[in-house]
């Protein structure tokens, strides 16, 4: 709601400046047209569809926002119009308009990913750092590209640079993302958003059919998703452990989207512990089941096998205790590893050995204060790419 507010805000900006634009008046005529209460009248209007726009109730927001789009296609088309006006001055100022307007509008929707403090840092940044910005906020893929690697040799351990990486991450263009990434591992830069967003990129593939997904109507290579994983494995950030967790014991069917196991180690990474018991429900699920061959033999992944993975990875405890096997697949982008178990008793065994070991220990210091860690029921990607 609240990026809806802003991008009604500058439209309302917009709008109300545009209102005084006119032919050439007189000096009285001009004083006469700032205190027409018409003007004013239009200004309470879009105040009003502007709330309306952030309604909870979805009838009033599309009420109004189609309201606000009508508006301000019949003032582009009123601007339009001016900007061939016979006059030179009128031309030059509908121009000028017409350019900051548009360049409002872009900057507002790249802003729009950044939360109060990203806000904050890139107004500072605009100031002491122009160039850079306006990098990071035009359209050039290849200004972006320059910027990102200005950042990522600047080694930013104040974080200054923060807003302008999340506006990377966001950015529909691949090398972009990657980028960014590359300026997120250098500097650590630990922001929930920037976190959530690695989390979309990492995910972006699941429920697909191909080694890649989208996000915003954007292709993520698998090598983004993968970049984007050891980032967060790197960050360790707790705000996606759930987000991460649900999604590698969901998605073990899709063998070449999925990388359970990777985003599984990320999900470990964070620490959270709370993680333990948010997973003991889903050591019942057996289904769907995936199915690998070995030269050892047969090896079978759960849903189940991925949380007793995480759970045994979070309690310090050796794999091959519990009788898991592992399966390393070499491709030319990464190694994939699979873990399981050869048959169904020796896995029935081993979540009977750790449900035993988790009653026991549940109590004790380490464990006594834990509380779930939320798992998401859709993991998908709901961030769009801004440019």
């Amino acid at each position: 709601m609240n990026r809806l507010r802003h991008a009604v805000c500058v439209l309302l900006s917009a709008l109300l400046a545009a209102v005084a634009v006119t032919p050439p008046a007189t000096a009285q005529q001009r004083n006469a047209t700032s205190r027409n209460p018409s003007t004013d009248a239009f200004g309470q209007r879009i105040a009003r569809l502007s709330t309306e726009a952030s309604s909870r109730d979805a009838a009033e927001r599309a009420r109004a926002l189609k309201t606000l789009t009508t508006l301000q296609i019949a003032l582009l088309d009123s601007l339009a119009t001016y900007a061939e006006d016979p006059d030179p001055e009128v031309r030059a100022r509908v121009v000028t308009m017409l350019t900051e307007m548009q360049r409002e509008i872009q900057d507002a929707r790249a802003m729009s990913c950044l939360g109060p403090q990203q806000r904050a840092k890139l107004d500072a940044l605009r100031r002491s750092h122009p160039t850079l910005c306006r990098a990071m906020l035009g359209e050039s893929e290849d200004a972006k590209l320059a910027a990102l690697r200005e950042i990522d040799k600047a080694n930013d351990r104040e974080r200054l640079y923060e807003p302008l990486v999340l506006l990377g991450l966001h950015s529909r263009h691949n090398a972009v993302q990657l980028a960014a990434i590359e300026a997120v591992m250098t500097s650590g830069y630990a922001d929930a958003r920037i976190a959530d967003r690695l989390a979309d990129l990492a995910l972006s593939g699941q429920g697909g059919s191909l080694p890649g997904g989208a996000v915003g109507g954007a292709r993520v290579p698998a090598s983004t998703q993968i970049q984007a994983l050891a980032a967060l494995s790197k960050l360790a950030s707790p705000e996606t452990a759930g987000r991460l967790a649900a999604a590698a014991c969901t998605h073990t069917h899709n063998n070449l989207m999925a990388r359970p196991f990777m985003i599984a180690d990320a999900a470990v990474d964070s620490g959270d512990k709370g993680l333990l018991l948010s997973l003991l429900p889903l050591l019942e699920r057996t289904k769907p089941a995936v199915r690998y061959q070995s030269p050892a033999g047969v090896l079978t992944t759960v849903p189940a096998d991925v949380a007793l993975y995480i759970m045994l990875r979070l309690t310090n405890q050796p794999l091959e205790d519990y009788g898991m096997q592992t399966l390393h697949t070499v491709q030319p982008t990464t190694t994939h590893t699979r873990i399981g178990f050869g048959d169904d008793e020796s896995r029935a065994a081993a979540i009977a050995q750790y449900t035993a070991w988790w009653e026991r220990n549940k109590t004790k210091d380490a464990y006594k204060k834990l509380t779930p860690t939320p798992l998401p029921a859709n993991t998908a990607p709901v961030i769009e790419s801004i440019d």
